[in-house]
């Protein structure tokens, strides 16, 4: 929730495409279990609801059109955020 109000203030300017790393999509979300990023239907995601940008839930292999990605893994993009519970967000730089 808190990555998702920090993004809203960090990228007020245009609407960003988003993929959710569906690696982390373990399992359901609920208030006692919040370790998903997502759930593995792809149909909820806690810091969706706080995102005002498109979201997309599939593999870290293809990010054509992909501006930022979030996942629980290290990926050879550049870090923008971490949080204390280990989530990272990525931006995808196409040169």
């Amino acid at each position: 929730m808190q990555l998702g109000l920090w993004f809203n203030e960090y990228d007020k300017e245009k609407m960003s495409n988003f993929l959710f790393d569906e690696r982390d999509c373990t399992g359901s979300i609920s208030k006692a279990n919040q370790d998903a990023l997502c759930e593995p239907s792809g149909a909820f995601t806690i810091m969706g609801f706080w995102i005002n940008d498109n979201i997309k839930i599939g593999t870290v292999d293809n990010l054509e059109d992909i501006d930022y990605v979030v996942s629980k893994s290290k990926l050879n993009l550049e870090l923008i955020k971490e949080t204390k519970n280990g989530i990272f967000l990525y931006k995808v730089n196409r040169g």
